[in-house]
């Protein structure tokens, strides 16, 4: 007996059904990958002597971005049937070598950019001049580094050409360059709120927001730098 397709009314509720499921298993993923960091914000005190485990504990973080990007990206497409499992592990061989090349700076850069900020200044010499550049550092580099997971995410280029590219995007497009450093802001927020791995479960909500946030820029990309397949 052949199995009838989902009717009108059913087929809203199918594509509910697999969005959930498509999230929570991208989520539970996230929280796996990133386990490390969360275990080691709840077992290790915030002092600056931690700084570089709290740093090496954090860079798994950015190849799970980048293979929760893949997969809730790629999920949606009415053609993909792969599952949700298959895809987050496809983003994470596909990205992870380039992730870890922009991640781990950044985590390097921030780290002791917040331990000069965060320590005595007296005994380090920090002023306001230091801090307000910090500020402006950070302010560039929260959106460009965004735009750089997604599009490791999204396409295969070369890293120089991607490093680029973010650049480019987040000068030119201040709209999604202010709207990624809002998503920063309020995630800090609610960590700040709540407890310190409150976002361990929410991989794939950060992972849409993204998506539909740097929308603007992965249309331009597909429309002025890949080519069109043969026939």
């Amino acid at each position: 007996m052949s199995t009838l397709p989902p009717g009108p009314l059913e087929q809203p509720f199918y594509r509910a059904a697999n969005r959930i499921q498509r999230f929570l298993v991208v989520s539970g993923w996230f929280g796996l990958l990133t386990s490390p960091f969360w275990l080691g914000l709840v077992v290790l005190a915030p002092h600056v002597s931690n700084a570089l485990v709290f740093a090496a504990a954090a860079l798994p973080v950015g190849p799970a971005l980048v293979a929760a990007l893949y997969a809730i990206e790629r999920g949606s497409g009415p053609s993909e049937d792969r599952t949700p499992t298959q895809l987050v592990l496809a983003g994470l061989r596909q990205g992870w070598r380039q992730a870890l090349l922009f991640w781990t700076p950044f985590v390097t850069i921030l780290t002791a950019g917040l331990v000069t900020t965060l320590s005595d200044a007296a005994e380090t010499g920090v002023g306001a001049a230091w801090q307000f550049a910090f500020g402006i550092v950070l302010l560039v580099a929260v959106p460009w580094l965004w735009i750089v997971l997604t599009v490791v995410a999204s396409f295969s280029f070369r890293s120089r050409d991607i490093a680029r590219l973010a650049m480019f995007y987040t000068l030119t497009k201040p709209l999604v360059s202010l709207g990624l450093v809002a998503l920063t802001v309020g995630l800090g927020l609610l960590v700040a709120q709540t407890f310190d791995w409150v976002l361990a479960p929410l991989g794939s909500v950060i992972a849409w927001a993204v998506i539909t946030l740097t929308r603007p820029v992965t249309d331009h990309l597909a429309d002025h730098f890949v080519a069109d397949e043969p026939g």
